[in-house]
C-alpha cells in the first residue's frame, strides 16, 4: 500500500504559502461575524509578517491512522490498520538558500482475513537531509521488520538524483526532497482556496506554552475538509486502489467523505507582538457503507465497510532571525 500522507515541507504541518495575500479568507465575510473576520485578519497578518524571517528552526510530530474493515456476507472479514508517527526538525536560512531537516518516521502495517494475518510489517526511516545550492543531498536508512528485502541504507551523503529516488519509491519511503525545497523554504505552506473556505474562527484566549515565553494567543479555524485533503495531498485513491474494496461506489464513498469529515486549523500567536508561533492541524473522517448504501453486492447479501482516518499534526517555530550554518555536502565530496 503506498504512503497515504505524501509530507510537505515540514510534513504538511506548516499551512501558509509565504506570498499569502492579506485578502484571504475575506471572501467568506458573509459567513463570519465581525468578531471572526476580525480575529481571521489577525491570523493572516501573523503569516504575511514571516516574510521578515531569514533564519529561523521548526520542530513538527505527525501522528496519521487508518482503520478500515469490509465483511461481506459469510466470508472472512478484511481489516487494515495502517499507522504512522513521524518527527521533523529542520533549520532554514532563506537567503542562502539552505535547509537541513532530520527526518524519522515509524509505520506499521497490519492486514487480517478473519484470524489471518495477511501483512504485518514495522518500518522505521531515519533521514538527514539537505538542500542547498539547488542540490538535496541525504543520509540515512530505511528498515522493515520483518525484512521485506527493499531496506535502504545511505551511510554517506547522497546527491538525490534519479536512481535515487528509484530506491526511495520502491521503498515506499515518502518523497524526501519535498522537505527541503529550495525554491520554497518556508515551511509556511497553504493556498488561498483553503482559508477562503472559513466557516468559524474560535477565540479560545491566551494561553502559557513550556516552549514559549510570551503568553500565546490561540485561534481555531474550521474550514473545508475535501479542501484541506487535496491541499495537503492526503492520497485518498490509494485507499480505493485496495483490491479488496471493488465493491466500494466510488460516487457513495466521496459523497461521505465530504459530510463525514472535519479540519480544523488551530494557530498560535504571540499575544504581545502577534508573531506566529506554531500551528496545529487535525483532520478526523468516518466513514460508514452497507450494501443499502455504497456498497455494490449481490441481492440479499449483507455487506459493512467502515472507515477512519486521522491526521493530527503540530509545528513549533523559534530561533528567528538568529544565527544558522549549514554545511554544503557537496563541498566536501
Amino acid at each position: 500500500m503506498r504512503q497515504l500522507f505524501r509530507p510537505l515541507m515540514l510534513g504538511l504541518v506548516a499551512l501558509v504559502f509565504m506570498n499569502l495575500p492579506l485578502t484571504i479568507g475575506l471572501a467568506q465575510d458573509d459567513g463570519l461575524s465581525r468578531q471572526e473576520q476580525a480575529a481571521l485578519r489577525e491570523i493572516l497578518a501573523a503569516y504575511e509578517r514571516t516574510r521578515n524571517w531569514n533564519t529561523y528552526s521548526a520542530q513538527s510530530g505527525e501522528n496519521s491512522q487508518l482503520g478500515l474493515s469490509l465483511a461481506v456476507g459469510d466470508a472472512d472479514p478484511y481489516t487494515l490498520n495502517d499507522n504512522t508517527r513521524r518527527n521533523v526538525d529542520s533549520v532554514y536560512d532563506v537567503p542562502n538558500s539552505a535547509v537541513q531537516t532530520e527526518l524519522g518516521q515509524t509505520r506499521t502495517i497490519r492486514e487480517t482475513e478473519g484470524r489471518q494475518t495477511i501483512n504485518n510489517v514495522t518500518v522505521q526511516a531515519d533521514f538527514e537531509i539537505v538542500g542547498i545550492s539547488g542540490m538535496v543531498y541525504v543520509q540515512g536508512d530505511r528498515t522493515a521488520s520483518p525484512d521485506d528485502g527493499r531496506n535502504v541504507e545511505l551511510d554517506d551523503f547522497t546527491p538525490i538524483n534519479a536512481a535515487v529516488t528509484a530506491d526511495l519509491a520502491s521503498a515506499e519511503v515518502a518523497n524526501l526532497e519535498s522537505h527541503v525545497d529550495a525554491k520554497e523554504l518556508i515551511a509556511l505552506r497553504a493556498t488561498n482556496e483553503l482559508l477562503e473556505t472559513a466557516t468559524a474562527v474560535e477565540d479560545l484566549g491566551q494561553v502559557t506554552l513550556r516552549q514559549y515565553a510570551n503568553p500565546v494567543q490561540v485561534y481555531t479555524i474550521t474550514v473545508d475538509p475535501l479542501v484541506g485533503i487535496e491541499v495537503l495531498d492526503i492520497d485518498v485513491e490509494s485507499i480505493l486502489a485496495n483490491p479488496r474494496l471493488g465493491i466500494l461506489d466510488r460516487a457513495a464513498f466521496f459523497d461521505h467523505l465530504a459530510t463525514d469529515s472535519s479540519l480544523t486549523i488551530t494557530v498560535f500567536l504571540d499575544a504581545e507582538d502577534g508573531g506566529l508561533v506554531g500551528e496545529q492541524l487535525v483532520l478526523e473522517v468516518e466513514i460508514n457503507l452497507s450494501e443499502m448504501d455504497g456498497l455494490n453486492v449481490a441481492r440479499d447479501t449483507s455487506a459493512e465497510f467502515t472507515l477512519a482516518l486521522s491526521f493530527e499534526s503540530s509545528v513549533l517555530y523559534f530561533a528567528i532571525n538568529e544565527a544558522v550554518t549549514i554545511s554544503d555536502p557537496g563541498a566536501a565530496q
